[in-house]
């Protein structure tokens, strides 16, 4: 059988962040400039990626295997000795390593989007979605919120509320994106699931300070949707800076996170965390301030990039 191929887009999250594994609500986007690519191939052939990519691989294959059983659909739907049973997944990924673009999850997606086009299953975005989470939660036992999958899952810009277990998800013109620069450490800090468990914990126990955060963060990104409809990008900005400074009461901040932040608002700019550390988006004035943002952050010894944005949906095809 030939092979298929599925890939999967890093995402920032604007505003919200990280409300959505607390029943709140996220404005996030994708953007085609890296991707997550998984290839399911006939047994034999092809090459893995790595120990860490092989454990998210393991988990999104229990996590698919699990699903067609209880909806007996594609491998559970064939019959034994059938060709497709025998079959390997190949990966390759070149998102930056832990600086908060949710290369993990990415991965889980690709891996569950290929396995669906070799089994020949319709699996809608809610469904792989959900799919993902409860392999990076539950199989992994990481901490985790389901914005990256949500949006990876769809592709593009969406406005996703939590508040129930139905989740409302709105997608949102791209073109009302103000111009943003990505930047990033060279250097991956800790996993995701890490760095969100205490602030977890503490919610739990009634934290009012954690507490108080979530409730903030949610009318951010509420706030956010109005400013873009209408185009208020100062309005915008206001809440980017706002977002980051709520946040940073409750967390801990590392010198490189702290540094991109200060140098970006240095120059004018709004600045937050494109996840949880390690990259941050910056929203200057105007387009004119990009280019500066740009040679500042190189300049410190940081990448940087300007972000295509996922327009409209996701396949998850090759571009």
């Amino acid at each position: 059988m030939d092979p298929v191929t599925a890939t999967a887009r890093p995402r920032v999250g604007l505003l919200g962040n990280p409300s959505d594994g607390y029943g709140g609500r996220v404005i996030a986007f994708t953007f085609d400039d890296f991707a997550a690519t998984a290839t399911v191939c006939a047994a034999g052939e092809g090459s893995g990626e790595g120990e860490a990519a092989e454990e998210l691989v393991a988990a999104a294959l229990q996590v698919f295997t699990e699903h067609a059983a209880a909806v007996s659909a594609g491998p559970a739907a064939l019959a034994a000795g059938d060709a497709r049973l025998d079959y390997r997944v190949t990966l390759t990924s070149d998102i930056p390593r832990q600086v908060g673009f949710a290369g993990s999850s990415a991965i889980v997606i690709a891996v569950l989007r290929a396995l669906s086009r070799w089994f020949e299953m319709s699996v809608d975005p809610i469904t792989l979605a959900r799919l993902a989470l409860w392999a990076e939660t539950v199989v992994l036992g990481i901490q985790a919120g389901p914005q990256d999958r949500v949006v990876q899952a769809h592709g593009g810009v969406l406005d996703m509320d939590f508040a129930t277990s139905e989740w409302k998800v709105t997608r949102v013109d791209a073109d009302q994106l103000p111009p943003m620069l990505l930047a990033w450490t060279r250097s991956p800090g800790a996993s995701s699931g890490g760095v969100h468990e205490n602030v977890k914990q503490r919610f739990d126990a009634g934290d009012s300070d954690v507490v108080g955060v979530m409730d903030v963060l949610p009318r951010l990104a509420s706030d956010g949707a109005g400013f873009l409809s209408s185009g208020d990008l100062d309005g915008l900005r206001a809440l980017v800076n706002k977002n980051f400074d709520q946040r940073a009461t409750i967390w801990s901040l590392g010198d490189d996170d702290l540094a991109m932040v200060e140098l970006g608002r240095g120059q004018g700019a709004a600045v937050k965390f494109c996840g949880s550390g390690g990259a941050v988006v910056a929203v200057p004035h105007t387009a004119d301030g990009l280019e500066g943002l740009e040679r500042m952050y190189s300049d410190a010894g940081f990448a940087t990039l300007r972000p295509t944005v996922t327009r409209g949906g996701d396949r998850g095809d090759d571009r």
